[in-house]
């Protein structure tokens, strides 16, 4: 009993000092190993009102295009624009349909078929990595700078690389590279799963950390990895 107490306590104490303009967090906690992402993610406004519902619920495709596109405008300082007609006769979600427009020709989600988006399908843990890795290549287009550089060297070290699409195959390649996404503790990716909540706010708000060392240093991120790696010396 004093130990609940005392996570309980423990998890007010975080969710309390929050900053000005920054969003009270849900009454569902994170897992023990996401709050500290969750609470930053908030300060930084990731955390949208769909995505704090349940930390721990599995994310829809069109709930990701509400947090992939505030990374997007964070980065851009500016809103992205609308396509000039909704693409999809099954969802109006503003987000959606700007997710659908950045990026094009390989804009950062695709419908899946006549006309459909499929809003309310949950989304996976190797199409989450296809799509951020979408968002940061544009990203890179749009700023100039090389946000997710991939190594000619990165390998994948999972266990269960066989499971991986091949779509999603150099996306991942990407992100694991930058450290923005990691294998469970048993070695495996587990690409087909349904992504949490939690996990996938936790992944944009890796890949904006990236991208913002790399944008506020004014060093590419090869050299950000050089400079590092000579301070160790």
């Amino acid at each position: 009993m004093k130990r609940s107490v005392s996570v309980a306590l423990t998890a007010v104490l975080l969710f309390s000092f929050v900053p000005a303009g920054a969003r009270t967090l849900a009454a569902s906690e994170p897992s023990g190993w996401a709050v500290a992402e969750m609470n930053e993610a908030n300060v930084q406004g990731f955390l949208t009102p769909n995505a704090q519902k349940d930390f721990r619920r599995n994310l829809t495709r069109a709930e990701f295009c509400e947090i992939v596109v505030a990374l997007i405008e964070r980065t851009l300082g500016r809103e992205i624009p609308l396509p000039a007609a909704n693409p999809f006769s099954d969802t109006s979600n503003i987000d959606v349909q700007k997710a659908s427009l950045y990026g094009n020709p390989n804009p950062v989600v695709n419908g899946v078929g006549g006309g459909l988006f499929a809003p309310d399908k949950n989304v996976s843990r190797q199409e989450i990595v296809a799509m951020v890795a979408r968002a940061m290549s544009r990203l890179s287009s749009d700023t100039g700078r090389a946000l997710l550089p991939t190594p000619s060297s990165a390998q994948l070290p999972f266990k269960d690389n066989a499971n991986i699409a091949d779509w999603a195959v150099d996306p991942l390649r990407s992100l694991y590279a930058n450290g923005v996404v990691k294998g469970d503790n048993y070695g495996n990716f587990n690409p087909l799963d349904e992504i949490k909540s939690e996990e996938c706010v936790a992944v944009v708000l890796r890949a904006n950390n990236a991208a913002q060392a790399v944008l506020n240093s004014g060093l590419s991120a090869e050299q950000l990895v050089d400079k590092a790696v000579g301070e160790m010396r």
